[in-house]
Protein backbone atom coordinates (compact mmCIF):
# COMPACT_ATOMS: atom_id res chain seq x y z
CA UNK A 1 0.00 0.00 0.00
CA UNK A 2 1.04 3.50 -0.83
CA UNK A 3 1.69 6.06 1.70
CA UNK A 4 -1.50 8.20 2.63
CA UNK A 5 -2.44 10.76 0.74
CA UNK A 6 -1.08 14.12 2.80
CA UNK A 7 -3.57 16.05 4.79
CA UNK A 8 -4.38 19.25 3.04
CA UNK A 9 -4.06 22.02 6.10
CA UNK A 10 -7.36 24.10 5.15
CA UNK A 11 -8.32 27.57 6.86
CA UNK A 12 -11.12 27.61 9.24
CA UNK A 13 -14.60 29.12 7.17
CA UNK A 14 -14.94 31.46 9.33
CA UNK A 15 -11.31 33.35 8.71
CA UNK A 16 -11.67 33.14 5.27
CA UNK A 17 -12.92 36.32 5.10
CA UNK A 18 -10.12 38.27 6.95
CA UNK A 19 -7.83 35.93 4.92
CA UNK A 20 -8.93 37.26 1.72
CA UNK A 21 -8.68 40.58 3.13
CA UNK A 22 -5.06 40.40 4.40
CA UNK A 23 -4.28 39.10 0.93
CA UNK A 24 -5.89 42.16 -0.85
CA UNK A 25 -4.30 44.50 1.21
CA UNK A 26 -0.96 42.98 0.75
CA UNK A 27 -1.63 42.82 -2.75
CA UNK A 28 -2.56 46.69 -3.12
CA UNK A 29 0.86 47.24 -0.90
CA UNK A 30 2.91 45.47 -3.93
CA UNK A 31 1.04 47.79 -6.26
CA UNK A 32 1.33 50.89 -4.99
CA UNK A 33 5.10 50.02 -4.25
CA UNK A 34 5.86 49.16 -7.97
CA UNK A 35 4.31 52.39 -9.05
CA UNK A 36 6.24 54.69 -6.83
CA UNK A 37 3.71 55.25 -4.15
CA UNK A 38 4.65 56.17 -0.79
CA UNK A 39 4.65 58.95 1.92
CA UNK A 40 8.04 60.84 0.58
CA UNK A 41 6.70 61.16 -2.46
CA UNK A 42 5.27 64.90 -3.53
CA UNK A 43 1.76 65.96 -4.23
CA UNK A 44 2.33 66.92 -7.67
CA UNK A 45 4.37 63.29 -8.11
CA UNK A 46 1.32 61.81 -6.59
CA UNK A 47 -1.42 62.99 -8.84
CA UNK A 48 0.88 62.61 -11.92
CA UNK A 49 0.85 59.14 -11.25
CA UNK A 50 -2.09 57.93 -8.90
CA UNK A 51 -4.86 60.63 -9.04
CA UNK A 52 -4.74 61.60 -12.64
CA UNK A 53 -4.45 58.28 -14.48
CA UNK A 54 -5.61 55.87 -11.94
CA UNK A 55 -8.83 58.12 -11.24
CA UNK A 56 -9.48 60.47 -13.27
CA UNK A 57 -8.93 59.89 -16.34
CA UNK A 58 -10.76 56.21 -15.70
CA UNK A 59 -13.70 58.12 -14.39
CA UNK A 60 -14.18 59.97 -17.34
CA UNK A 61 -12.96 63.51 -16.17
CA UNK A 62 -13.73 65.91 -19.18
CA UNK A 63 -10.45 67.75 -20.56
CA UNK A 64 -11.06 70.61 -18.76
CA UNK A 65 -11.63 68.97 -15.22
CA UNK A 66 -7.95 67.56 -16.19
CA UNK A 67 -6.74 71.29 -17.30
CA UNK A 68 -7.95 72.99 -14.31
CA UNK A 69 -6.73 70.46 -11.42
CA UNK A 70 -2.68 70.35 -13.48
CA UNK A 71 -3.37 74.42 -12.92
CA UNK A 72 -4.47 73.74 -9.34
CA UNK A 73 -1.23 70.89 -8.82
CA UNK A 74 1.34 73.75 -10.60
CA UNK A 75 -0.15 76.92 -8.05
CA UNK A 76 0.40 74.03 -5.39
CA UNK A 77 3.79 73.43 -6.62
CA UNK A 78 5.26 76.54 -7.25
CA UNK A 79 3.59 78.25 -3.73
CA UNK A 80 5.15 75.48 -1.75
CA UNK A 81 8.13 74.19 -3.20
CA UNK A 82 6.07 70.85 -3.58
CA UNK A 83 7.34 68.89 -0.05
CA UNK A 84 6.80 65.44 0.55
CA UNK A 85 3.59 64.24 1.39
CA UNK A 86 4.17 63.29 5.01
CA UNK A 87 5.61 67.26 5.24
CA UNK A 88 1.79 68.31 4.14
CA UNK A 89 0.20 69.46 7.47
CA UNK A 90 -2.57 72.35 8.32
CA UNK A 91 0.27 75.03 8.57
CA UNK A 92 1.70 74.38 4.90
CA UNK A 93 -1.62 73.93 3.48
CA UNK A 94 -2.48 77.69 5.00
CA UNK A 95 0.89 79.42 3.47
CA UNK A 96 -0.61 77.39 0.36
CA UNK A 97 -4.10 79.71 0.86
CA UNK A 98 -2.52 82.84 1.69
CA UNK A 99 -0.55 82.82 -0.98
CA UNK A 100 -3.13 81.84 -3.20
CA UNK A 101 -5.17 84.40 -2.71
CA UNK A 102 -2.35 87.17 -3.56
CA UNK A 103 -1.89 85.90 -7.22
CA UNK A 104 -3.13 88.30 -10.14
CA UNK A 105 -6.42 87.46 -11.28
CA UNK A 106 -7.43 87.61 -15.03
CA UNK A 107 -8.61 90.84 -17.24
CA UNK A 108 -6.63 92.98 -15.30
CA UNK A 109 -8.16 92.14 -11.71
CA UNK A 110 -5.60 92.67 -8.81
CA UNK A 111 -6.03 89.20 -7.74
CA UNK A 112 -7.47 85.97 -8.29
CA UNK A 113 -11.64 86.22 -7.27
CA UNK A 114 -12.70 84.24 -4.13
CA UNK A 115 -14.20 81.43 -6.63
CA UNK A 116 -11.47 80.70 -8.04
CA UNK A 117 -9.30 80.61 -4.85
CA UNK A 118 -12.14 78.28 -3.63
CA UNK A 119 -12.06 76.11 -6.36
CA UNK A 120 -8.23 75.34 -6.52
CA UNK A 121 -8.91 74.16 -2.56
CA UNK A 122 -11.74 72.29 -3.60
CA UNK A 123 -9.33 70.47 -6.14
CA UNK A 124 -6.47 70.23 -3.69
CA UNK A 125 -8.38 68.85 -1.03
CA UNK A 126 -9.76 66.06 -3.59
CA UNK A 127 -5.81 64.53 -4.18
CA UNK A 128 -5.18 64.91 -0.31
CA UNK A 129 -7.73 63.18 0.69
CA UNK A 130 -6.75 60.88 -1.88
CA UNK A 131 -3.84 60.42 0.08
CA UNK A 132 -5.28 59.81 3.08
CA UNK A 133 -7.32 57.33 4.78
CA UNK A 134 -10.39 54.96 2.51
CA UNK A 135 -13.64 55.66 3.53
CA UNK A 136 -17.16 55.63 1.61
CA UNK A 137 -16.06 58.99 0.43
CA UNK A 138 -13.12 58.20 -0.86
CA UNK A 139 -12.98 54.58 -1.76
CA UNK A 140 -9.88 54.55 -4.12
CA UNK A 141 -7.39 56.98 -1.19
CA UNK A 142 -4.42 54.91 -0.82
CA UNK A 143 -3.46 55.06 3.10
CA UNK A 144 -0.21 56.90 2.29
CA UNK A 145 -1.17 59.10 4.90
CA UNK A 146 -2.48 58.06 8.53
CA UNK A 147 -4.96 61.28 7.96
CA UNK A 148 -5.36 63.68 5.21
CA UNK A 149 -4.66 67.67 6.04
CA UNK A 150 -7.77 69.82 6.19
CA UNK A 151 -7.50 73.55 3.55
CA UNK A 152 -9.35 76.13 4.85
CA UNK A 153 -11.32 77.55 1.59
CA UNK A 154 -13.46 80.63 1.82
CA UNK A 155 -17.18 80.76 1.33
CA UNK A 156 -18.46 80.87 -2.20
CA UNK A 157 -19.04 84.05 -3.32
CA UNK A 158 -22.68 84.26 -5.64
CA UNK A 159 -21.73 86.55 -9.14
CA UNK A 160 -24.93 88.03 -10.30
CA UNK A 161 -26.06 85.95 -13.21
CA UNK A 162 -25.52 87.72 -16.06
CA UNK A 163 -28.03 89.30 -19.02
CA UNK A 164 -29.50 87.01 -21.15
CA UNK A 165 -30.63 87.22 -25.30
CA UNK A 166 -33.88 88.75 -25.37
CA UNK A 167 -36.87 87.33 -27.79
CA UNK A 168 -35.51 89.98 -30.67
CA UNK A 169 -31.62 90.19 -30.60
CA UNK A 170 -32.66 85.62 -31.51
CA UNK A 171 -34.52 86.72 -34.01
CA UNK A 172 -32.17 89.04 -35.38
CA UNK A 173 -29.21 86.60 -34.61
CA UNK A 174 -31.55 84.01 -36.94
CA UNK A 175 -31.59 86.29 -39.96
CA UNK A 176 -28.21 87.25 -40.29
CA UNK A 177 -27.34 83.56 -40.59
CA UNK A 178 -27.83 83.82 -44.41
CA UNK A 179 -24.48 85.43 -44.51
CA UNK A 180 -22.69 82.33 -43.10
CA UNK A 181 -20.75 80.11 -45.56
CA UNK A 182 -19.32 77.93 -43.30
CA UNK A 183 -19.96 74.69 -42.68
CA UNK A 184 -20.05 73.11 -46.37
CA UNK A 185 -21.94 69.58 -45.52
CA UNK A 186 -23.34 68.05 -48.63
CA UNK A 187 -26.87 68.49 -48.94
CA UNK A 188 -27.02 71.67 -46.20
CA UNK A 189 -26.68 74.70 -46.85
CA UNK A 190 -24.35 76.66 -44.32
CA UNK A 191 -27.30 79.83 -42.89
CA UNK A 192 -29.66 76.47 -42.77
CA UNK A 193 -27.06 74.14 -40.34
CA UNK A 194 -26.59 77.80 -38.02
CA UNK A 195 -30.28 78.39 -38.25
CA UNK A 196 -31.22 74.75 -37.21
CA UNK A 197 -28.23 75.38 -34.31
CA UNK A 198 -29.53 78.66 -33.00
CA UNK A 199 -33.29 77.33 -32.89
CA UNK A 200 -32.66 73.99 -31.65
CA UNK A 201 -30.45 75.50 -28.19
CA UNK A 202 -32.71 78.30 -28.15
CA UNK A 203 -35.60 75.86 -27.53
CA UNK A 204 -34.17 72.72 -25.86
CA UNK A 205 -31.73 74.40 -23.93
CA UNK A 206 -28.78 72.19 -24.40
CA UNK A 207 -25.03 73.00 -24.29
CA UNK A 208 -23.01 73.89 -27.52
CA UNK A 209 -20.71 70.84 -26.86
CA UNK A 210 -23.60 69.02 -26.49
CA UNK A 211 -25.29 70.59 -29.38
CA UNK A 212 -22.55 69.55 -31.51
CA UNK A 213 -22.37 65.49 -30.47
CA UNK A 214 -26.33 64.82 -30.72
CA UNK A 215 -27.80 61.97 -33.18
CA UNK A 216 -30.77 61.85 -35.01
CA UNK A 217 -30.77 58.71 -33.33
CA UNK A 218 -31.26 59.93 -30.13
CA UNK A 219 -34.36 61.67 -31.16
CA UNK A 220 -38.20 60.00 -31.00
CA UNK A 221 -41.10 60.80 -31.16
CA UNK A 222 -43.93 58.87 -28.85
CA UNK A 223 -47.65 57.91 -29.85
CA UNK A 224 -48.73 61.46 -28.19
CA UNK A 225 -46.86 63.34 -31.07
CA UNK A 226 -44.28 64.84 -28.96
CA UNK A 227 -41.05 64.89 -29.60
CA UNK A 228 -37.51 64.05 -27.36
CA UNK A 229 -33.98 63.98 -26.97
CA UNK A 230 -32.42 60.86 -25.65
CA UNK A 231 -28.78 61.44 -24.38
CA UNK A 232 -27.31 57.74 -23.55
CA UNK A 233 -25.00 57.96 -20.59
CA UNK A 234 -21.39 59.10 -20.71
CA UNK A 235 -21.79 60.98 -24.06
CA UNK A 236 -22.37 64.69 -22.72
CA UNK A 237 -20.64 66.84 -19.55
CA UNK A 238 -21.23 64.91 -15.93
CA UNK A 239 -21.39 61.69 -17.71
CA UNK A 240 -25.10 61.43 -16.65
CA UNK A 241 -28.39 59.93 -19.31
CA UNK A 242 -30.69 62.75 -20.21
CA UNK A 243 -34.61 62.77 -21.58
CA UNK A 244 -35.30 66.36 -22.83
CA UNK A 245 -38.11 67.88 -24.71
CA UNK A 246 -37.32 69.06 -28.24
CA UNK A 247 -40.47 71.47 -29.18
CA UNK A 248 -41.69 71.70 -32.64
CA UNK A 249 -40.22 74.40 -33.72
CA UNK A 250 -36.42 72.70 -32.82
CA UNK A 251 -37.57 69.38 -34.40
CA UNK A 252 -39.05 70.63 -37.39
CA UNK A 253 -35.44 72.95 -37.59
CA UNK A 254 -33.20 69.81 -38.01
CA UNK A 255 -35.38 67.81 -40.00
CA UNK A 256 -35.22 71.04 -42.24
CA UNK A 257 -31.69 69.76 -42.53
CA UNK A 258 -31.44 66.36 -42.43
CA UNK A 259 -29.82 64.19 -44.72
CA UNK A 260 -28.11 60.49 -44.14
CA UNK A 261 -25.46 61.49 -41.51
CA UNK A 262 -25.73 60.36 -38.18
CA UNK A 263 -24.43 63.46 -36.11
CA UNK A 264 -27.10 66.45 -36.16
CA UNK A 265 -24.63 69.56 -36.69
CA UNK A 266 -21.35 68.31 -37.42
CA UNK A 267 -19.23 71.23 -37.50
CA UNK A 268 -14.95 69.73 -39.37
CA UNK A 269 -13.58 73.18 -37.72
CA UNK A 270 -11.93 73.78 -34.54
CA UNK A 271 -14.34 75.25 -31.85
CA UNK A 272 -12.37 78.41 -31.87
CA UNK A 273 -13.42 78.98 -35.36
CA UNK A 274 -17.48 78.50 -34.68
CA UNK A 275 -17.21 80.96 -32.36
CA UNK A 276 -15.15 83.28 -34.47
CA UNK A 277 -18.25 82.63 -37.37
CA UNK A 278 -20.81 83.41 -34.47
CA UNK A 279 -19.14 86.31 -33.69
CA UNK A 280 -19.36 87.51 -37.17
CA UNK A 281 -23.37 86.69 -37.58
CA UNK A 282 -23.71 88.64 -34.07
CA UNK A 283 -21.95 91.48 -35.64
CA UNK A 284 -24.26 91.01 -38.61
CA UNK A 285 -27.19 91.08 -36.82
CA UNK A 286 -26.73 94.68 -35.34
CA UNK A 287 -26.56 92.96 -31.61
CA UNK A 288 -24.50 95.63 -29.46
CA UNK A 289 -20.83 95.09 -27.99
CA UNK A 290 -22.11 94.14 -24.98
CA UNK A 291 -25.30 92.21 -25.69
CA UNK A 292 -23.44 89.86 -27.85
CA UNK A 293 -23.64 86.75 -25.86
CA UNK A 294 -22.37 83.08 -26.48
CA UNK A 295 -23.78 80.10 -27.32
CA UNK A 296 -24.50 79.89 -23.38
CA UNK A 297 -27.10 83.46 -23.71
CA UNK A 298 -29.10 80.87 -25.40
CA UNK A 299 -29.22 78.04 -22.82
CA UNK A 300 -29.96 80.97 -20.00
CA UNK A 301 -32.79 82.53 -22.24
CA UNK A 302 -34.64 79.08 -22.27
CA UNK A 303 -33.94 79.08 -18.36
CA UNK A 304 -35.09 82.28 -17.67
CA UNK A 305 -38.27 82.29 -19.48
CA UNK A 306 -39.24 78.68 -18.37
CA UNK A 307 -38.10 79.45 -14.59
CA UNK A 308 -40.89 82.45 -14.59
CA UNK A 309 -43.81 79.87 -15.49
CA UNK A 310 -42.48 76.74 -14.01
CA UNK A 311 -38.78 76.31 -11.97
CA UNK A 312 -38.84 72.87 -11.87
CA UNK A 313 -39.54 72.91 -15.80
CA UNK A 314 -36.26 74.92 -16.23
CA UNK A 315 -34.42 72.43 -13.81
CA UNK A 316 -35.64 69.23 -15.79
CA UNK A 317 -35.18 70.56 -19.39
CA UNK A 318 -31.19 71.97 -17.96
CA UNK A 319 -30.41 68.73 -16.55
CA UNK A 320 -29.38 70.22 -13.52
CA UNK A 321 -29.43 67.91 -10.38
CA UNK A 322 -30.42 70.92 -7.79
CA UNK A 323 -32.68 73.99 -8.09
CA UNK A 324 -29.62 76.13 -6.31
CA UNK A 325 -27.55 75.68 -9.71
CA UNK A 326 -30.58 76.38 -12.17
CA UNK A 327 -31.39 79.84 -10.25
CA UNK A 328 -27.90 80.53 -8.85
CA UNK A 329 -26.32 80.71 -12.30
CA UNK A 330 -28.78 80.99 -15.28
CA UNK A 331 -31.74 82.99 -14.03
CA UNK A 332 -31.17 86.90 -14.65
CA UNK A 333 -32.58 89.36 -12.20
CA UNK A 334 -34.56 90.16 -14.65
CA UNK A 335 -36.57 87.21 -14.03
CA UNK A 336 -36.64 87.55 -10.79
CA UNK A 337 -38.11 91.64 -11.18
CA UNK A 338 -40.80 90.51 -13.68
CA UNK A 339 -42.06 88.03 -11.85
CA UNK A 340 -42.55 90.64 -8.38
CA UNK A 341 -43.90 92.94 -10.85
CA UNK A 342 -46.76 90.24 -11.97
CA UNK A 343 -47.34 89.34 -8.29
CA UNK A 344 -47.79 92.93 -7.65
CA UNK A 345 -50.04 93.70 -10.17
CA UNK A 346 -52.27 90.75 -9.32
CA UNK A 347 -52.69 91.97 -5.82
CA UNK A 348 -53.84 95.68 -7.02
CA UNK A 349 -56.26 94.06 -8.95
CA UNK A 350 -57.44 91.90 -6.38
CA UNK A 351 -57.46 94.79 -3.91
CA UNK A 352 -59.18 96.89 -6.20
CA UNK A 353 -62.03 94.23 -6.53
CA UNK A 354 -62.38 93.48 -2.93
CA UNK A 355 -61.92 97.22 -1.35
CA UNK A 356 -65.08 97.98 0.72
CA UNK A 357 -67.60 99.92 -1.46
CA UNK A 358 -68.76 102.36 1.60
CA UNK A 359 -64.52 103.26 1.56
CA UNK A 360 -65.25 104.65 -1.93
CA UNK A 361 -67.36 107.13 -0.75
CA UNK A 362 -64.73 109.00 0.71
CA UNK A 363 -63.01 109.60 -1.63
Amino acid sequence: MGHPAKRQEKEPPAAQPFIRLFRAAAAAADSDIRHGLSPEMSLSQFYERYVRPAVMEPGGAAERNLYEYGQTIKYWHDLTGDPPLKEIDEWVCAEFLKRLKRLPGREGHEVLSVNTVRKHCVHLQHVLDLAGPKDRRHPMAKRLLDESPYLQRPAAWLDEVEDVFEGHEVEAWKRACRFATTPRIDGVAASAWWLGLIVYIYNVGIRIGSALAIRYAWHSTDPEGRHWLKIPYGAIKGHKALKLYVSAEAWEAIQAIRTDRELVFPWPHCRRHLDTIREQLLEKAGIPADRQFGFHGLRKALASDLAEGNPIAAQKQLGHAAMTMTSGHYVPPRATAGAIEEVAAKRRTKARQTADPRQKLLF
